[in-house]
């Protein structure tokens, strides 16, 4: 009546980390806190890779770091989850992009814009697209905008050849 059931473990990664490796693991888990918007998908990937630790490992991957790095927000972006998958849609799709945008004099601006990228900046994160409204690149702060008024209008962007950083400037 009841036949015997069996489960077949195996991680094929276990037995080749060695200390260098755990320590990089549990330096990306420090990098990605779960409040990052990365955080749970970067939590589910250490959990795959994590399985077949020995307690000897899993003790070295959970103790402080010697060196703690942090990609520290500077502010909540739980908001963004909302709308996140729209803009990476439209990004990997090229298609163009509208949302409201709250500016800092507080009035706010409806945009049409050709998304590119994400970026991490100054414990900030940017959408870097081209804005039809200025007729050129501009970095737009994911935390300015307005959740409800995001979406890909599935035309495809008009020049996806253009050179998002014409001109290095550093100053120091």
């Amino acid at each position: 009546r009841n036949p015997a059931r069996y489960e077949l473990l195996y991680n094929p990664l276990t037995g080749i980390f060695d200390e260098h490796h755990i320590e990089a693991l549990a330096t990306i888990r420090h990098l990605f806190p779960k409040a990052h918007p990365l955080g749970a998908s970067f939590e589910r990937l250490l959990d795959t890779l994590l399985v077949g630790l020995d307690d000897e490992q899993r003790a070295l991957y959970n103790q402080p770091l010697p060196l703690r790095m942090a990609l520290k927000l500077a502010t909540s972006y739980s908001k963004i989850q909302q709308f996140l998958p729209t803009i990476k849609h439209a990004i990997t799709t090229k298609h163009q992009l509208q949302f409201v945008y709250q500016s800092l004099d507080g009035e706010p601006l409806h945009h049409v814009v050709d998304p590119y990228e994400i970026n991490y900046e100054h414990q900030h994160l940017y959408l870097v697209a081209y804005s039809n409204r200025t007729r050129q690149i501009t970095d737009f702060r994911l935390d300015r905008i307005v959740p409800e008024f995001v979406a890909s209008l599935g035309t495809t962007i008009n020049d996806p050849e253009r050179d998002l950083y014409p001109y290095v400037f550093r100053y120091r």
